[in-house]
């Protein structure tokens, strides 16, 4: 199942040039990158075309031409997760406000991958680019508590193998670890895989876990595989692996969603710009290029929690395959807080 990467067609390249021109109010988003492309329009002629359209959150965004073709109201989209206040987990689906993130390890999965077909979700990204500080910070707001299950570092290159994530019910009973294999009731899994790129490991080792996480991905049923997140470094946009590994997860037809990483350390207006940039490629994919790449992009920081209840709810849509929760719209009755405790 090992492919070789490939960069996909060159019309995929996206222009450095691009912005929004919705309203909104003063000192917002898209205040501060509308003022910033005015700047930039007297020097190349005209503002360049919008893509993107924002949501009720401020950490999502939906590519304009994905909400026109689906008729939605994007500043619908993630309101009752903007509605509500962060230190209550507002907005997060009832059955994760509690659920347990267990960390399941190869030798508890007999060295082999899950066989009850549940469905899963992976991260990936390039070495560095803040998988593992995101997964803590998602199981931090599900537990309320923090505790760090995935194993972070400074130095690129910490994560070297697949690592599952159990999301199960709070039964009030610790399930063994060695019992999510064949745990009926578990929610899903998240995986967490090999970074990509440089990394602070011999050549052959870096190969390796590349090949690793080609491997898995060509190799795992679309079926159970529900979605790639692919997290980019909000600080240096996509770089030309990046856009490698796009080009690839098309080739392979697996959906996969763009999460910009690191938010806090980015101005709002530079962070305005990528997104745009993410919208055009969908829309260039939607109109004759072909290609499997999601139209929300979520803007994430693991240090100050931006995004992770988004994340929460549409990692939560893909377990129970809910389009609607998918596009940030509210499924659940409005102040039911019970836990459900089966899938």
């Amino acid at each position: 199942h090992t492919l070789t990467l490939q960069k996909p067609m060159s019309s995929c390249v996206l222009s450095s040039h691009s912005c929004i021109s919705h309203p909104s109010i003063k000192h917002s988003a898209t205040y501060l990158a509308q003022r910033w492309f005015a700047k930039k329009s007297k020097r190349y002629g005209k503002m360049p075309k919008t893509f993107l359209a924002a949501t009720a959150s401020k950490n999502a965004f939906i590519a304009k031409c994905a909400a026109q073709d689906l008729d939605l109201d994007s500043k619908e989209l993630f309101r009752h997760i903007a509605n509500h206040d962060d230190s209550r987990m507002g907005g997060v689906p009832n059955r994760l406000r509690r659920a347990m993130f267990q960390y399941v390890s190869p030798q508890d999965l007999n060295y082999e991958l899950p066989v009850l077909r549940k469905p899963e979700v992976a991260f990936v990204g390039r070495s560095n680019v803040g998988k593992s500080s995101l997964i803590n910070a998602l199981s931090a707001r599900m537990q309320r508590k923090k505790e760090d299950l995935a194993v972070t570092s400074k130095t690129p290159g910490r994560t070297q193998q697949v690592g599952y994530f159990a999301i199960a019910p709070n039964n009030k009973k610790k399930i063994q670890a060695q019992q999510h294999a064949k745990n009926q009731n578990v929610f899903g899994y998240l995986i967490d895989l090999p970074g990509y790129g440089w990394a602070n490991a011999p050549p052959e080792a870096v190969e390796q876990w590349s090949q690793t996480t080609q491997e898995f991905l060509a190799g795992r049923d679309v079926d159970v595989l529900r979605r790639v997140y692919l997290l980019v470094d909000g600080r240096v946009g996509l770089q030309d692996l990046d856009v490698t590994i796009m080009g690839w997860l098309d080739d392979l037809q697996l959906p996969y969603t763009i999460c910009v990483t690191k938010a806090d350390r980015v101005s709002k207006s530079e962070i305005i710009l990528f997104v745009n940039e993410l919208c055009m490629r969908y829309h260039s994919q939607l109109h004759g290029l072909g290609g499997y790449q999601g139209p929300i992009v979520h803007i994430t920081s693991s240090k100050t929690n931006e995004g992770v209840r988004e994340l929460l709810s549409v990692i939560d849509a893909e377990f129970k395959n809910d389009s609607l929760q998918y596009f940030g719209l509210n499924t659940e009755v409005e102040g039911n807080d019970d836990v459900v405790e089966g899938n």
